[in-house]
């Protein structure tokens, strides 16, 4: 949930509950509220940490392009990286499944 959506929501619920509170509603919500924020405080950092790393990651792993093209389809081919290694594979994938096995 995004801060100006928190802010609102929060915004809402007090005047909700401004209209008479001898309970002491209005002074529970509002701590409800602010022990949330203080959560999402919390955990923001780890987070956007982690989206960075995770951003990083999948620029390192573009394919990168090889001078020739594919033989079934024409499109260029790629070098990729898999969980068995890497390969050359067809930039039309899914339409064009071709592969070539890199030598090692």
């Amino acid at each position: 949930m995004s801060d100006r959506l928190v802010c609102i929501s929060k915004i809402e619920i007090s005047v909700r509950v401004l209209s008479g509170d001898p309970t002491g509603y209005r002074i529970r919500v509002m701590q409800e509220i602010d022990a949330i924020l203080d959560l999402v405080d919390k955990f923001r950092p780890p987070v956007e940490k982690a989206a960075k790393r995770t951003g990083s990651q999948e620029q390192a792993h573009d394919p990168l392009k090889i001078d020739h093209s594919c033989p079934r389809c024409e499109k260029e081919l790629v070098r990729r990286q898999g969980p068995k290694g890497a390969f050359i594979g067809c930039s039309g994938y899914p339409v064009c499944n071709y592969t070539e096995q890199i030598d090692k």
